[in-house]
């Protein structure tokens, strides 16, 4: 089931305000673990697709996807 935009929008709020926290408390950045073991109202969500493409999660409207190297 798809979101409606709304919580789509409110969801993708919640992801970010969270890896945001989540980078702060790390010095700047956020393991592969992490994003693979996100938490997020008690409830786990992958953040990043296992094969290390574009992450597509079935149930909300657009891609996700948030992989970048800190080295960069």
């Amino acid at each position: 089931m798809v979101l409606d935009l709304t919580a789509d929008f409110a969801l993708r709020d919640q992801i970010m305000t969270r890896l945001a926290h989540l980078r702060d408390q790390s010095g700047g950045t956020v393991t592969r673990e992490q994003l693979t073991n996100f938490e997020i109202d008690g409830e786990r969500r992958r953040l990043i697709d296992a094969s290390r493409g574009i992450w597509n999660p079935r149930d909300l409207n657009a891609t996700l996807s948030i992989v970048s190297s800190p080295s960069v």
